[in-house]
């Protein structure tokens, strides 16, 4: 299955690093050309990774650059990458701005991710909140419970009750996941047997609805 990656965290776009990759060109070189841009073009501003999977980079220029871009123009780039790839992953930043509306907004599923800490929970309940107040639907909101610790804070039953939603997928805490960052590999690719790495490759073929590896190394 095909796969792009957006990051739109408008000040700390990470997803290049995480991946080891050095664009060459980044969302700072697409977003003048925004007029011009089409779904053939638009491949001309995307990195691909190893893994076959295409980026479309933060900008260098951080929120300078990113004020230039509105959210029309972030809707369109969603667009034409969806019609070249059978999905589409949206990296947010940790706010509520007009940016992040319009990527929820033109996503059929947004994940929300918390930990066990009280002031992540209370963080999504406040989230939760806010998108209900902009009209988005409950189906299309699913709560993901990373466990960044042995012990997580309150147990996910807690967690439940506090946020008042299910809990959708969990993802136990492994000690290979800061290492596989550092080191600018996926955890599925640094260690695909670990317990996060198969946690994320069932979530994976959750969401794509298939029982296939989703891992191929080249």
């Amino acid at each position: 299955m095909s796969v792009a990656i957006v990051d739109a965290d408008i000040q700390f776009g990470d997803v290049a690093t995480m991946l080891d990759l050095t664009p060459t060109t980044a969302i700072d070189a697409l977003i003048p050309k925004l007029d011009q841009l089409d779904r053939h073009n638009i491949f001309e501003f995307l990195t691909e990774h190893e893994s076959g999977v295409a980026v479309l980079a933060a900008a260098s220029g951080g929120g300078r650059v990113w004020a230039e871009l509105n959210p029309e123009g972030m809707k369109r780039i969603i667009d034409l990458l969806a019609q070249n790839f059978e999905f589409v992953v949206i990296d947010t930043a940790p706010s509520l701005d007009q940016m992040v509306r319009t990527c929820i907004g033109s996503s059929t599923l947004a994940l929300i991710v918390t930990s066990g800490e009280v002031s992540s929970i209370r963080d999504t309940t406040a989230v939760l909140a806010r998108l209900k107040a902009w009209g988005v639907p409950p189906d299309r909101l699913e709560i993901l419970f990373n466990h960044t610790a042995h012990r997580s804070g309150v147990p996910v039953e807690d967690l439940t009750l506090a946020v008042n939603r299910k809990v959708f997928w969990q993802v136990p805490y492994d000690r290979h996941v800061p290492v596989s960052v550092n080191q600018g590999q996926p955890v599925a690719f640094y260690n695909e047997g670990s317990d996060a790495a198969r946690s994320l490759l069932s979530l994976s073929r959750r969401i794509a609805g298939t029982n296939k590896p989703l891992v191929q190394h080249q």
